[in-house]
């Protein structure tokens, strides 16, 4: 993995899991982990983090907590 390569990052941030896709050049890396309902961003900080030193050129959000309310 090079540390310059441009990455773009899909999240969906649900109730129980929040689902985050990491796409460089034409591979995929999909990765679940436990939502954290009372701070949703958390999650996708923690994995944010192992990214460090790499290209984010792109972040695409979505959440269905709202959702799942109704």
């Amino acid at each position: 993995m090079s540390l310059s390569q441009e990455i773009t990052i899909s999240i969906d941030i649900g109730g129980t899991f929040t689902d985050i896709i990491i796409q460089r050049g034409d591979k995929l890396e999909y990765i679940k982990v436990s939502s954290t309902p009372k701070k949703p961003e958390e999650a996708v900080i923690n994995v944010l983090r192992t990214l460090k030193g790499e290209k984010i050129t792109e972040v695409l959000h979505a959440t269905t907590i709202a959702t799942n309310a109704i």
